[in-house]
């Protein structure tokens, strides 16, 4: 989706756009619903002549994330402009490490940038040097007016892959710990993908879902996979956004929250929790650790009643730092002043 908003930015302006996927997926058919020719290509080393002489016909090459390293090594050669946006956490430096270009010693013509403060520090730990931090931006979905629902029912929306690294089995360690509540009952919602999971990390959840019927005041529910319209709809809805990652440089989730009204319980980990304020925004908690992940879910429980003034300022401050920092006007103005400077 990060990249859809950087095409429409492209379009609005007037340019023309093509597209080199090394996968196949949704993305392509949402591109060419927009008449933008897309290509796949997994190799670009073997005829990297043919590659540069395509690249030469464009004004702008823009390289997201770290996995086609080898379009940077090969326009790294030429004066081409390029944007290299990097999204990725330290897992990948190591992975890639023995490919990829030193980053401190990149030609002017390659500008690189970090989606977020924890990727540009992971840039800096690895090569020397911190680079612009420019997130992502997103198209503004809000309809006006957060509904604070006037019922006693607390939920918490989980989205992403089930996965040890999204630390979904954190929140089930959490639920256990936060005991029986009086005057008010707690949802634990989860959603995504469930075709490809790490079943140590599904199954619990399934089954507590399975299991979690009744007058408890504490449950956990799983929600199926939906398109990404509906899940704004979903995330509107919710109260909070609960973000227990264990790596993730930049959730683009925890902006769509800031956007939609939603604050987040996030932990420290997270990009985003450069940017979330302890108790303005949202809540943030330290990584992994699951007493301070139940205060921050108490907190949140106690902040969020009917007529609650304290929850709306909350959202306001949420909804003012999506639009100074990843609405598609900041990014728009990042994107063309590279293409126009």
């Amino acid at each position: 989706m990060v990249m859809m908003e950087a095409v429409r930015i492209f379009l609005e302006a007037g340019h023309d756009i093509e597209m080199i996927s090394m996968a196949d997926g949704e993305l392509r058919n949402d591109v060419k619903a927009l008449g933008i020719p897309v290509s796949l290509r997994k190799e670009f080393m073997e005829d990297w002549k043919s590659f540069l002489y395509y690249a030469w016909s464009f004004d702008l090459v823009l390289v997201n994330t770290i996995v086609p390293l080898q379009t940077i090594h090969l326009l790294n050669q030429t004066h081409i402009k390029t944007i290299w946006w990097i999204h990725e956490p330290q897992v990948y430096f190591d992975v890639y490490k023995e490919w990829l270009p030193d980053m401190s010693k990149l030609n002017p013509n390659i500008h690189l940038w970090a989606v977020s403060p924890v990727v540009a520090d992971t840039i800096n730990d690895n090569y020397g040097i911190r680079p612009p931090i420019v997130p992502f931006g997103i198209y503004d979905a809000y309809k006006g007016e957060t509904l604070i629902k006037a019922t006693n029912t607390v939920t918490f929306l989980t989205v992403g892959i089930f996965c040890k690294r999204k630390g979904q089995d954190l929140i089930l360690k959490a639920a256990d710990a936060i005991g029986p509540l009086t005057d008010v009952s707690v949802e634990f919602l989860f959603c995504g993908n469930t075709k490809d999971v790490e079943p140590d990390i599904y199954e619990p959840i399934k089954r507590a879902a399975q299991a979690s019927s009744g007058p408890d005041s504490v449950d956990i529910k799983t929600l199926p996979e939906t398109d990404h319209t509906h899940m704004l709809e979903i995330i509107a809805e919710a109260d909070y956004l609960l973000i227990p990652s264990r790596a993730e440089p930049m959730p683009t989730v925890a902006a769509e929250g800031l956007m939609m009204g939603t604050p987040s319980i996030i932990s420290d980990i997270c990009g985003m929790s450069k940017y979330i304020k302890d108790r303005k925004h949202g809540f943030v908690f330290e990584s992994e650790n699951i007493d301070d992940m139940v205060r921050a879910i108490k907190e949140a429980i106690k902040l969020r009643h009917p007529g609650s003034e304290e929850y709306r300022k909350m959202v306001s401050a949420g909804r003012q730092l999506y639009i100074e920092n990843f609405s598609c006007k900041h990014f728009r103005d990042e994107l063309l002043n590279v293409l126009e400077g």
